[in-house]
């Protein structure tokens, strides 16, 4: 068990006002024979955003805490806690903070032999 201070918060490289903790590493789903990448609890402060970008595996979002707008693919739709977006392998997405704090989410990264990060421009 790891209790919330012992997670450190750090900031995420190419995204606005996003922060980050690794709730699960990749080294850690190996010893336990789990087949993510990794687990990350994600917190945008307002009007920060998770920038257009792909991954080479799919993504579960889970929304927590606050308002965003999701882009997935051409779309985009308002999400708030409780929701959940299912982010197919290779398409766009990005998540805005819309409100006027904080927004939270719990995304999980399954796992793939080679992970490719590609940054699109919108």
């Amino acid at each position: 068990m790891r209790g919330e201070d012992e997670i450190e918060w750090l900031p995420a490289a190419l995204h606005r006002q996003l922060v980050q903790k690794e709730l699960l590493s990749l080294a850690e789903a190996g010893e336990l024979n789990l087949q993510l990448w990794k687990i990350l609890r994600e917190r945008t402060e307002p009007g920060g955003a998770i920038l257009p970008h792909t991954h080479d595996t799919a993504e579960i979002i889970h929304f927590t805490r606050g308002e965003v707008r999701a882009l997935l693919s051409e779309e985009r739709t308002d999400c708030g806690p409780g929701d959940t977006l299912i982010v197919p392998a290779g398409a766009i997405h990005g998540v805005s903070n819309t409100a006027a704090g904080p927004s939270e989410q719990i995304s999980l990264h399954p796992r793939k032999r080679k992970r490719e990060f590609r940054a699109h421009r919108t």
